[in-house]
């Protein structure tokens, strides 16, 4: 039976990040969430790996999926969503250390790492307002954040958005709606001097 390569390289990243972190093909269905059959079918090659599959090992171990997918990376180096490379089960876990307290410092590499997200984040904003997209941006990336939460299993964070009140008339407009009456003024007055020098 014909197997695709794709699929092929997928399953052997599977098994590898499996083996690395020394869990058997149930444990490892165990620790992601999923059925054994689930783990069993992809890595033989007889179903796809599918994104939410590749989501919950994300979840569980912090592998890209894009690696998982094939599409970076060699077959033997996973990588994590740093892109950094997982070479023993503890580097497969970093990252998911909950905190004791969840105020906490900030290591230095998650400071640097959500500055860098900020910044990225206020590029994409800048260009999709550049385009007149900053509206759909703004929603789908709060749309994107709702759902990431849930999935994480953390609450949705809330932000006071200013309601958009109407702007008051520029000055202009304001003048002009002077002129335009003023001109009504003058037109009504035109029409009582004509209607009575008629009589």
């Amino acid at each position: 039976m014909y197997k695709s390569p794709k699929r092929l390289k997928t399953a052997r990243r599977i098994a590898k990040v499996r083996e690395l972190i020394g869990d058997t093909q149930k444990q490892f269905a165990r620790r992601i969430g999923v059925k054994y059959s689930t783990v069993v079918q992809v890595e033989n090659v007889n179903r796809p790996l599918t994104q939410r599959v590749a989501d919950l090992i994300l979840q569980a171990t912090t592998i890209h999926p894009h690696w998982l997918f094939g599409d970076i990376g060699s077959n033997n180096r996973p990588l994590n969503i740093a892109n950094a490379p997982i070479t023993n089960p503890e580097d497969a876990k970093v990252g998911l250390q909950e905190k004791a307290n969840p105020l906490d410092a900030l290591s230095p590499l998650e400071l640097r790492m959500i500055k860098d997200e900020c910044e990225l984040l206020d590029a994409f904003l800048k260009a999709a307002a550049g385009k007149g997209r900053f509206l759909v941006a703004r929603y789908y990336l709060r749309e994107a954040m709702s759902k990431t939460a849930s999935s994480l299993g953390l609450k949705t964070p809330q932000v006071k958005v200013p309601s958009v009140k109407r702007q008051k008339s520029s000055p202009s407009s304001a003048r002009r709606r002077k002129a335009r009456s003023a001109s009504k003024r003058v037109r009504l007055l035109v029409s009582l001097v004509r209607g009575s020098a008629r009589k």
